[in-house]
């Protein structure tokens, strides 16, 4: 063989040698089948057990050839997808051995960044009746990808990582198997809303929407039961969250850590436990109703949630706190408690030292309060069984008191309590709003220095639940407006019971009047003038039998009474 021939044959052998070792290089984790679809797209895979694996795909091919040197070279030629989707086929043909393979599962293909972003994918999806499921880091950091469908995916779970760093990413349109995301399968990707409403999800792992800055919405199933750490941190556009239907039993570690835009949080009724730095930097979070099943907030919950203005407690049973579960929020934030419950509210925030505002320098007792609605003619009677009550500004409390006159005998007298004195516990009291009727009303307990003892014995009952009172010498009256109309409010006869009994609900009070009490049997009546004793109507057998001129509760004459209260000569007379 010529010298000439011998070079050409090197040539051609290094030729070879060069194509071979580039295509083993190129290809994915080895060497695989190849098959091309309709869509301009070379899958790459491996058969296992007759069945097709998908580890790859690309669109470009490799190119080899001389220089003008006369060396081999090679290049990576990109051709377009027309329709920039990639659909998972339910079968491919080998190129290599013209067999038909059914696919069962789609791999990342470990290309970066750049060369995903270059293939121009922008939609990815499965074809009806495909048996693929997806792998770990699929699309991992897939730039040019905007939309998911997986209404034909069969599979139950998306995986670790699969989406994570789609930048491009705005929908993903999930099937009803759904019943896990993996860890990072979205995080940093970009998209704006999420509905798996429709699905069986029962599971969001760890970071699996971490910094996803242009998510605002998302909806859940009920079957939802475990969201993982950091799940939605730094979800800057993310404006509200509804767990209110959910299972889920714990809000997890910065699980809304820095969502700078939340605003509105709604948790179910099966929540113990809110954990550390779960609610963080929510900068606009101004309320937030705990369920009656929270039994623990934990360190820096609430922390630098600098617009917090309200919490709602719902539980009977304070949860426990640690000293910087509402660190620095900046707003002073109220916490509502259930009524009569605020002392042991306030002996948890005490044992730890919880603090709030921007400096911290507020103890969380001061801010504890509790709630009550006035009735529509601005009293109502009221009682506590555990704490003292303090009376708010534009209120006043009465105490209807017996002293004992010299005679011996028990005299009804009223005690009043102004704004800012607190009313003992166990002691039933009026409650007069001197401003507003029907308003909601703020009030605090538990302050024992501005308490002021009944200088007295108190004559009003009053029951931390619903109870009926009965059987002692006397007479029974609950607070009520006047039967006959007038609009005047007074301690009555409870229908239906004659004064022998009244029946109270839970932190009512009424009235009883001991037999010999002075001015028995009477009404205690409220309105712009407080009557300091209890008048006593007489008792007549018909209008005619009355001397004098009559008149009604509103000053109008009267010339025929039926049965009521009348003013007769400046004094009440019940006219029967």
């Amino acid at each position: 063989m010529t010298r000439k021939k011998l070079l050409c044959s090197a040539k051609m052998a290094l030729l070879a040698l060069f194509c071979m070792l580039y295509a083993e290089a190129n290809a994915v984790n080895g060497t695989y089948h190849t098959a091309r679809d309709a869509h301009g797209v070379i899958w790459y895979f491996e058969v296992v057990d007759g069945k097709a694996q998908i580890v790859g795909w690309k669109n470009t091919e490799t190119q080899t050839g001389l220089d003008e040197n006369r060396l081999p070279y090679s290049e990576e030629v990109l051709y377009p997808t027309a329709d920039k989707k990639l659909v998972v086929p339910v079968s491919v043909v080998s190129e290599s051995d013209n067999i038909s393979y059914v696919v069962t599962s789609i791999a990342s293909t470990g290309m970066n960044e750049t060369e995903l972003t270059k293939m121009e994918i922008e939609e990815f999806s499965f074809e009806n009746g495909s048996n693929a499921i997806m792998q770990s880091y699929l699309f991992k950091n897939a730039a040019s990808l905007t939309r998911v469908l997986l209404d034909n995916y069969v599979g139950n779970n998306i995986p670790d990582y699969c989406f994570q760093g789609t930048s491009g990413l705005i929908y993903i349109g999930v099937n009803n198997g759904l019943t896990s995301i993996g860890k990072d399968a979205f995080q940093a990707s970009g998209l704006q809303s999420i509905d798996l409403s429709s699905s069986s999800l029962t599971t969001i792992g760890y970071n699996a929407f971490g910094g996803c800055g242009s998510l605002s919405s998302v909806k859940f199933p009920t079957s939802l039961s475990t969201i993982g750490d950091l799940c939605f941190r730094y979800c800057g556009a993310l404006t509200s969250i509804d767990f209110s239907s959910t299972q889920v039993k714990s809000i997890p570690s910065e699980c809304f850590h820095l969502c700078a835009s939340m605003k509105d949080v709604k948790l179910n009724d099966q929540i113990t436990s809110i954990e550390g730095s779960a609610f963080k930097d929510c900068w606009v979070l101004e309320t937030i109703e705990m369920p009656a099943s929270l039994t623990s907030i934990g360190n820096t919950a609430f922390q630098t949630c600098k617009a917090l203005k309200k919490v709602v407690f719902k539980g009977s049973t304070p949860p426990t706190f640690t000293v910087n579960s509402f660190y620095a929020t900046s707003a002073n934030p109220l916490f509502y408690v259930p009524v009569d419950c605020g002392k042991g509210y306030k002996d948890k925030l005490k044992a730890v030292d919880v603090k709030v505002g921007a400096s911290t320098s507020i103890p969380a007792t001061d801010q504890v309060r509790e709630q009550l609605t006035m009735s529509k003619y601005g009293y109502m009677s009221y009682y506590l069984e555990n704490e003292d009550f303090v009376v708010p500004a534009g209120a006043n409390a009465y105490v209807v008191i017996g002293k004992k006159t010299a005679n011996g005998k028990l005299h009804a007298d009223l005690q009043t309590y102004p704004a800012g004195k607190a009313v003992p516990a166990k002691t039933g009291f009026v409650l007069e709003a001197l401003n507003n009727k029907s308003q909601v009303i703020d009030y605090e307990v538990d302050k024992t220095d501005v308490e002021v003892p009944v200088s007295g014995t108190s004559l009003m009952k009053g029951t931390a639940v619903e109870q009926t009172f009965s059987g002692e010498n006397g007479t029974y009256y609950v607070l009520s407006s006047n039967p006959d109309g007038s609009g005047e409010i007074g301690f009555f006869y409870q229908k239906g019971q004659g004064g022998n009994a009244m029946t109270l609900k839970a932190h009512q009070a009424g009235l009883f009047i001991p037999k010999g009490t002075e001015a028995p049997a009477g009404i205690f009546t409220f309105g712009s003038d407080i009557y300091t004793g209890i008048d006593e109507p007489q008792d007549v057998t018909s209008g005619n039998a009355v001397s004098g001129e009559i008149h009604d509760l509103q000053g109008r004459k009267v010339t025929r009474p039926v049965a009521g209260i009348y003013i007769v000569n400046g004094k009440k007379v019940l006219i029967k």
